[in-house]
């Protein structure tokens, strides 16, 4: 009796494993049905991508001449008063060629000092002085006219000028405008190719053709009319030779548009 109780339970038992297994082989393949479906929607949409860029030069409406005082004297306060009156003749060169006061910017005074190291032994020698300008003019023969002035001068140093656009903001959009307009017709042209439409925009990106080249003359250091005569005017034709007129702007584009058969 006992022996026929327990063939009864191994086949209750049994019976239980099986559909157990049987329960958990349809959640697998529910599952398995999901993740497919899933799978299945991450495939990628048709699509091209294409690069385009646009460039134009422009004359320059703007011109920022660099300039700046440098001396040394071992007493600091006879040095910032030698300084400022540098700084007071610069003031009065673009006074005297008509550039407005507020067009000249100016950097604070940089003051370091000089040592000697003889026998081991630090020793104060001077203080050396220098103070940046930043003077703003609307055309070349302006800014040949004022670098001129400023290399005469003694202890004003006279660097690049840079040439810029009043509106560059707004011609930039356009060079944008041109690169993306481009864009559009060089993927319309390759899906054309195939029979292809094109469907939405799918992403935008820019490259690293986009920014501003500034055409820069050389550095200019223009002595050859000698120390100005006291009393004399300012030369008012300088040869504008040293001054770049022209920046370059540009802007690249990359797209990846969606086609459609």
């Amino acid at each position: 009796m006992s022996q026929k109780i327990s063939y009864f339970v191994i086949v209750v038992l049994a019976a239980i494993c099986i559909f157990v297994l049987h329960e958990k082989s349809g959640s697998n393949q529910y599952v398995a049905s999901q993740n497919g479906s899933v799978a299945g929607a991450a495939f990628s949409t048709p699509s091209i991508e294409v690069n385009a860029s646009e460039s134009r030069k422009f004359l320059a409406n703007e011109f920022i001449v660099n300039a700046s005082i440098q001396m040394v004297n071992k007493d600091k306060d006879l040095l910032f008063r030698q300084m400022d009156e540098r700084r007071k003749k610069i003031f009065a060169i673009a006074k005297e060629l008509d550039i407005p006061e507020m067009n000249v910017q100016q950097n604070s005074i940089e003051l370091r000092k000089d040592w000697s190291y003889k026998d081991g032994v630090r020793e104060f020698v001077q203080y050396e002085g220098s103070q940046r300008f930043f003077v703003t003019v609307d055309d070349k023969q302006s800014a040949a006219n004022l670098v001129e002035a400023l290399s005469i001068e003694t202890d004003v140093d006279v660097g690049r000028t840079t040439a810029t656009l009043k509106n560059t903001d707004s011609l930039q959009q356009s060079i944008v405008n041109a690169a993306g307009k481009k864009a559009m017709e060089k993927a319309s042209m390759y899906a054309g190719s195939v029979g292809a439409k094109l469907g939405k925009i799918l992403n935008i990106g820019t490259g690293y053709g986009d920014g501003i080249v500034v055409n820069e003359a050389a550095d200019v250091m223009m002595l050859r009319n000698g120390p100005m005569m006291k009393g004399a005017g300012l030369n008012r034709s300088a040869d504008m030779n040293t001054i770049a007129d022209s920046v370059t702007l540009s802007a690249e584009i990359r797209l990846v548009v969606e086609i459609k058969q």
